[in-house]
């Protein structure tokens, strides 16, 4: 009796009732809806006062950026560690 009702069921086009995980549960998808998680914004001290220079991201090897404190012109001379130094102009 039980199997005829099964038959009639699913005959129907009825689906089963899923089983899920609840969401807390549920493994992290790698679906793009989800926002991306903003970087981690990188800052160096100013060679000259201390003072953290904050960096773009996308910062370049020889890049030439300004301390907001004191207006020094810092280079980035490495990227990994990141360093910076006082920006000094070749003469010619």
């Amino acid at each position: 009796m039980v199997h005829r009702w099964i038959r009639l069921f699913f005959r129907k086009g009825h689906n089963p009732p899923r089983t899920e995980p609840p969401m807390s549960q549920a493994s992290p998808s790698s679906d793009s809806d989800a926002p991306a998680a903003p970087a981690a914004p990188l800052s160096e001290p100013c060679p000259a006062c201390g003072t953290l220079v904050d960096l773009p991201p996308d910062v370049e090897l020889g890049e030439i950026l300004y301390c907001g404190h004191c207006g020094a012109e810092v280079e980035v001379i490495s990227r990994d560690p990141l360093r910076l130094d006082l920006f000094e102009e070749e003469e010619k």
